[in-house]
């Protein structure tokens, strides 16, 4: 029997990898901003928002590739902020 490719293993570990760090940082980020209280809400929304298309997103590369996975390069997996902060260049 033959095992999947090396490249194919990785692609389908950074997904996931990226997955999780995807959950973490908005449950991190959700409870930051839920120490606000009302204030906060909107900012929750957004990560609710932020999170479901980052899980969209992935939920397409993983069709796109099939179930294994293939070589595509992980640069696609970045996340673009809808907002420009001045103070970051």
């Amino acid at each position: 029997m033959q095992g999947p490719r090396a490249g194919e293993v990785g692609l389908q570990g950074g997904i996931d990898g990226y997955e999780q760090m995807v959950s973490t940082f908005a449950f991190s980020a959700k409870a930051y901003w839920a120490l606000w209280g009302p204030l906060g809400q909107p900012m929750i929304e957004g990560i609710d928002a932020w999170k479901r298309t980052q899980h969209e997103y992935l939920e397409s590369v993983r069709n796109e590739t099939g179930a294994r996975g293939a070589s595509l390069p992980l640069v696609n997996l970045s996340v673009t902020l809808p907002v420009e902060f001045p103070w970051i260049p």
